[in-house]
């Protein structure tokens, strides 16, 4: 039967095998590699921004500043004492990475703000979390950023909890004991941390600090 090329046959079916077993092995691969998107820090086409970071003092005796001046306990005359959280203000804006690109500001590239995550250090290298610095938390946020544009927001950077824990439980209560001044002041950073993604589904994040000040401040 080879005179009348059955060997040839047999070659050519397993060629053929081969060149389908290829085809599917392609198609499959093609098939469990769809787009991914991108969540590295900013890897984006824009950029997120914090502008400007305020402390927003739960306590109305301090406005709104640069340094946060966190009353652990605040006690007014005539009023039961009360705890409650401290905010930061934040000033974002997006803008291009390559300014000269027209199509990066369209409605692909507006950012959602989804979350933040604020952590505390001390300039004295002790930052146990519960210990020397308070715990650090997280929050959902909600908010979007156009390209070229500028959102202002809050979240806390403070939780009124936290008062209620090492380091900070500690502090209450010197203003009895100190002659009507606050007997212990503990200095942080916070490190402030938004992020968000863009329409198109691009990671991006942005970072800064707010110094904060606590202690058991005098009320009137």
């Amino acid at each position: 039967m080879n005179e009348f090329g059955f060997g040839k046959t047999q070659e050519w079916r397993g060629a053929m095998r081969y060149g389908w077993l290829l085809g599917a092995l392609a198609m499959g691969m093609s098939g469990c590699t769809p787009f991914t998107p991108d969540f590295e820090k900013n890897t984006a086409d824009v950029i997120l921004h914090v502008s400007q970071v305020t402390g927003q003092s739960g306590d109305a005796d301090f406005k709104e500043a640069g340094t946060l001046f966190s009353d652990v306990i605040i006690c007014k005359s005539g009023k039961p004492c009360t705890i409650v959280n401290d905010n930061a203000g934040l000033t974002l804006t997006a803008f291009a990475k390559n300014p000269n690109d027209s199509t990066v500001g369209g409605a692909f590239n507006t950012i959602t703000l989804t979350n933040y995550k604020v952590e505390y250090t001390r300039t004295d290298g002790h930052n146990i979390p519960g210990v020397d610095v308070p715990f650090a938390i997280s929050g959902p946020m909600g908010i979007d950023v156009s390209v070229g544009g500028t959102t202002t927001t809050s979240i806390v950077v403070v939780r009124h909890t936290a008062k209620e824990e090492a380091p900070l439980q500690a502090i209450a209560g010197d203003i009895e004991t100190n002659n009507g001044q606050p007997n212990t002041i503990l200095v942080v950073v916070a490190h402030i941390t938004v992020f968000g993604t863009t329409v198109n589904g691009q990671g991006v994040s942005t970072t800064a600090d707010l110094e904060i000040h606590f202690g058991d401040f005098g009320n009137q």
